[in-house]
């Protein structure tokens, strides 16, 4: 392999590696944030969740695409679920959001099974039959 195509691949596994770890801070910090704000002033994550029903539909959606597990997190808060039920619920989201997000290595993403269509040799796909015969035209 030559020495800039060495170097190229060394530049991408840096900036993933630097990309993935961000996200990962970002992943923990934002679930410590999270649970300062429940603890210290709850009521503001009412006020949060009240105003993100009132946007409109459209509005609505994407900021729950946006922040899917905080706003996971703060629907399990306003139900009259027991308390330790909604802390189990929630601890359960952020550990396994956090889980999600610690960054892999290269050998490990290269060892990780591919569902794609290119996984399988052309040579090994089978024909479908069901046993019809194909129409005619």
């Amino acid at each position: 392999m030559s020495t800039t195509t060495e170097n190229l691949e060394r530049n991408h596994r840096a900036r993933w590696n630097i990309a993935s770890s961000t996200w990962f801070l970002f992943m923990i910090g934002s679930w410590i944030a999270l649970g300062a704000v429940a603890v210290s002033n709850s009521h503001m994550l009412t006020d949060f969740w009240r105003w993100g029903q009132r946007l409109p539909l459209v509005a609505e959606i994407g900021l729950w695409i946006g922040t899917l597990p905080w706003m996971l997190a703060i629907a399990v808060l306003e139900t009259s679920w027991t308390e330790w039920l909604q802390i189990a619920l929630i601890v359960g989201l952020a550990v396994s959001w956090v889980l999600f997000s610690i960054p892999r290595s290269t050998e490990d993403r290269a060892a990780a099974p591919s569902w794609n269509s290119e996984s399988v040799p052309r040579s090994e796909i089978q024909p479908y039959d069901d046993g019809h015969e194909p129409a005619s035209t």
